[in-house]
């Protein structure tokens, strides 16, 4: 993605984050792209810091609702993230993927920045749980 303006580099990073969150490569592309339009169609928007904050929130709210298309299974590697119950999912893969600022993200997924660090750890811990009962 060199060839995108410096601003909206961070698409890749945001389409890993819904590939993880949907388990499905066609979910997350279409999730990626709905979020996008919807983004490029609100003006009120333009500003880039707000552009990246409004697309990552709209594609939270689609990878939530999103499940793999028929036919298409989910990869089973990303169960482990799968698993994490909402929003520790979210919050945690978007720390990892270091799409947004820890303030940032707890108004993403609709929660308090003081309630981000337990709910951050609980995320981590189940995260270690679901990788070790993994084959």
């Amino acid at each position: 993605m060199p060839h995108l303006p410096k601003e909206w580099r961070f698409l890749k990073a945001a389409w890993s984050y819904a590939f993880a969150a949907t388990g499905s490569q066609g979910a997350a592309t279409e999730a990626v792209a709905s979020a996008l339009a919807a983004t490029l169609a609100r003006p009120d928007a333009a500003a880039t810091g707000r552009r990246r904050r409004f697309l990552l929130a709209n594609l939270h709210r689609r990878c939530a609702k999103a499940a793999a298309p028929a036919g298409e299974s989910a990869d089973p590697q990303l169960e482990p993230f799968r698993k994490l119950q909402e929003p520790g999912r979210s919050a945690l893969l978007m720390l990892y993927l270091r799409l947004l600022p820890v303030d940032e993200i707890a108004d993403v997924v609709g929660c308090g920045a003081k309630e981000i660090p337990d709910m951050l750890a609980a995320a981590r811990s189940g995260l270690e749980s679901n990788w070790g009962g993994m084959p």
